[in-house]
């Protein structure tokens, strides 16, 4: 009931169904696709009565398992020639004298559209009562240069050629659902003098006739909903966000939301940028609010380490949650741990580590392994968002002083405070240039023939390009990097705050020096396959959501 009037369901379902044999009680995605309508129209917050009406007593057993009650149509209203006027007006009529009252609305739910949302019936039923229309249908926007024949001749239905957004709003009827005053049916028909359409979404408008129909809507109906919560500044760096990135593209068969602080503008701008929806919350309250209304079920956390707190407000959210190089206390919580840079010696049943579930950027994957290069002419120096340990003006010292005739490239993070002093400091050094915030990292580390970095995401990526690379970690955490090593191809030198400056300059000088050591680590990259990465941990995830 809305506004004080009743409203009758009807919803026409007859057998010998053609294009798909059995089409209403064949099952879609766990339940027949009659049972979509009907889990629809009980659902809804308006509709009191809901009448089946057909011919079938496969599809009436169907509609009563479903929750619906059945209506009889007689064989003169079921064949392929009637259409849906006469049916509808057999079944109110049927229905009030079965039931000895009246329905002031009648809406007639087609079978054929299981995409269909309740939240939209109950919009349309609250514009339908509130503006006094006497018909309401469903429609979507059709707006495309479009021809026709006449004479026996295709002819333009357009006056000039312009852009689809340019064109007039044209709208196609869907046959999800029509709503009509009770006393329209007088008439003979379901549309009266004062007639609205209600815009549906391209997905929610699908009207299943043919198999290709089908297939789209089992798609649809197989979308899971995935938030993605992610942090992004100066100080963290933007690679929990190209992470996030890469993992959306990768799940690009299911509805993906991204969340972030207020206060990680840098995060937000790449987001934005990227044209995935964005929620931006300041507190645990506003974010609280963002997951009830997305109701997820997959929440991707990739904030690094959690709390209890944190963690428990996910998971009263979602039915899995997932969490990215988390190694806090709100890690035992979470139902899936996946830390690609820390491996963990003994791991729980639910936390996978190392090198297989690494997510390499979609611009390295197109990037052809260079040849090994048995001269070093170009060196790519770059440590990070923050470069905590100083490393950066470590190594140029250390270049500088060994001399090494090469071009030596230094790419600076977003949290990296003293740039101008560096620039200052080697304005004279010709071969040595300063670069921050790049937009082409790949293309970077594609010329390098020597990467030197800190023991982060930085490590994979040179070595997916097989650029021999020499590490030092930033700090404890990092040196958890167990991929970091020579029986890997990389050559790890521990804590950069701890290495000396002559041990430093010893490990250059073998590196640059020393061509066979280098080939050894140029053959040792070669071996590892870090472009499936993304794919394995999305596979990862949809599993253990299909377990839950």
């Amino acid at each position: 009931m809305i506004d004080g009037k009743s409203v009758l369901c009807l919803i026409p379902a007859r057998g010998g169904s053609k294009g798909i044999p059995r089409k209403n009680v064949r099952f879609l995605k766990g339940k027949p696709l009659l049972g979509y309508s009907i889990e629809n129209a009980l659902n809804s917050k308006y509709i009191d009565m809901v009448f089946v009406s057909t011919d079938d007593d496969e599809i009436a057993y169907y509609a009563r398992q479903c929750g619906a009650r059945v209506l009889n149509r007689p064989s003169q209203l079921a064949s392929d020639d009637v259409t849906l006027e006469p049916v509808i007006a057999h079944g109110v009529k049927e229905v009030e004298a079965m039931l000895s009252r009246r329905f002031e609305i009648i809406i007639t739910l087609q079978p054929t559209s299981p995409t269909l949302k309740v939240s939209s019936i109950d919009k349309a039923m609250e514009i339908f009562s509130k503006e006094g229309y006497d018909s309401l249908l469903s429609a979507a926007p059709d707006t495309h240069l479009a021809w026709g024949i006449s004479k026996g001749k295709y002819i333009p239905l357009y006056e000039k050629r312009v852009n689809r957004q340019q064109l007039p709003l044209r709208f196609k009827e869907t046959g999800g659902f029509v709503i009509c005053d009770r006393a329209v049916l007088a008439s003979g028909s379901r549309f009266g003098k004062k007639i609205a359409v209600f815009p549906l979404t391209r997905e929610e408008s699908i009207d299943i006739d043919n198999q290709t129909d089908w297939a789209s809507a089992a798609h649809i109906l197989g979308k899971k909903q995935i938030l993605i919560n992610l942090i992004g500044k100066r100080s963290t760096g933007l690679g929990h966000i190209y992470r996030g990135l890469i993992l959306a593209d990768e799940l690009v068969d299911h509805n993906v939301l991204f969340t972030i602080p207020k206060n990680h503008k840098e995060g937000i701008e790449k987001l934005r940028s990227s044209n995935y929806p964005l929620e931006i919350f300041e507190n645990s309250q506003s974010l609280g609010r963002i997951l009830a209304d997305f109701s997820p079920d997959i929440i991707i956390n990739d904030t690094l380490d959690t709390n209890l707190k944190e963690m428990k407000l996910l998971k009263r959210h979602s039915k899995l949650t997932v969490s990215f190089e988390d190694m806090g206390p709100g890690s035992k919580a979470a139902d899936l741990v996946i830390n690609a840079l820390y491996e963990t010696p003994h791991p729980a049943g639910n936390h996978f580590s190392g090198r297989k579930y690494y997510c390499l950027r979609n611009d390295l994957r197109i990037i052809p392994r260079r040849p090994f290069a048995k001269k070093i002419d170009n060196i790519l120096v770059t440590f990070g968002g923050v470069d905590e340990a100083g490393l950066t003006s470590k190594t140029l010292d250390a270049l500088c002083r060994l001399n090494i005739q090469a071009e030596i490239n230094v790419v600076l993070g977003l949290g990296f405070k003293g740039s101008k002093e560096l620039e200052k400091t080697y304005a004279n050094k010709s071969k040595v240039n300063i670069y921050r915030d790049v937009k082409n990292m790949g293309e970077f580390m594609g010329k390098a023939d020597l990467g030197i970095t800190s023991a982060g995401r930085t490590v994979y990526e040179f070595s997916s390009l097989a650029v021999p690379t020499l590490v030092m970690a930033q700090n404890p955490r990092e040196m958890r990097h167990r991929f970091a090593s020579l029986k890997n191809g990389i050559y790890f030198l521990g804590r950069g705050d701890l290495v000396s400056p002559a041990r430093l300059e010893r490990a250059l000088k073998k590196i640059a020096s020393s061509t066979s050591f280098r080939k050894k680590m140029y053959d040792r990259l070669c071996v590892h396959d870090l472009g499936s990465g993304a794919s394995r941990v999305v596979s990862l995830i949809l599993t253990y959501e299909r377990k839950k």
